[in-house]
């Protein structure tokens, strides 16, 4: 499915209701994890097994092997078999800035951050169940999760080691506190925004291929 450029908004409304943008922007936005069922379902179409592979193939793909909190230093899958070999051993995928080699992701990257006044990128995760990819961390920027397939556990807990941040910080992943957690559970379709410089960590429930 193509994302129209004049979609942008119209896309964020799906998301956000039934709260309007102006409500989002005034009460959630960098302020409070925010969820929503099955509200994404027409983005998650854009991204596919066949998607993801067909990126994987590409030399130019910018793809880390990563399982519970650490990157693995070898060879990154180079195709949906190799992939699946790959979850079968416990670890997945991230691939950075996927938006840059499908035009169906680039369209939705933009539309999104149009809407938003800003700009963004994509990543694309692909993790075996009973597992996950990094470990607790945080962001200085705006984070839309929308799950594709599989189910998977969020949690946050507000960050008290660095709640303002800039652009240029340097993280620490490793560094956070033992603050009470929030958690949600989401589905295909669901869309998940963690609050703005929360402490972050995902879980999988079950396996999503293979």
């Amino acid at each position: 499915m193509v994302f129209a450029s004049h979609a942008a908004s119209a896309m964020l409304d799906e998301w956000l209701a039934p709260a309007t943008a102006a409500e989002f922007e005034d009460h959630t936005r960098g302020k409070a994890a925010w969820a929503r069922p099955g509200v994404a379902r027409r983005a998650a179409r854009a991204c596919t097994w066949q998607a993801i592979g067909a990126i994987l193939e590409l030399e130019a793909a910018d793809t880390l092997v990563v399982a519970r909190g650490r990157v693995w230093n070898e060879r990154a899958p180079i195709s949906l078999s190799e992939l699946e070999a790959l979850m079968r051993r416990g670890a997945g995928v991230c691939v950075r800035r996927a938006e840059r080699h499908d035009t169906q992701l680039l369209e939705l990257t933009a539309s999104v951050a149009r809407a938003l006044g800003g700009a963004g990128h994509m990543q694309l995760f692909a993790t075996p169940g009973k597992s996950y990819g990094f470990a607790w961390h945080y962001d200085d920027e705006d984070v839309f999760i929308v799950q594709t397939a599989g189910i998977k556990d969020y949690y946050f807990r507000q960050n008290t080691v660095c709640a303002r941040v800039s652009a240029s910080t340097a993280f620490a992943f490793s560094s956070f506190r033992s603050e009470v957690a929030q958690g949600v559970g989401a589905g295909e379709g669901d869309t998940v925004l963690p609050f703005l410089g929360a402490d972050f960590a995902t879980t999988d429930r079950a396996l999503v291929r293979g």
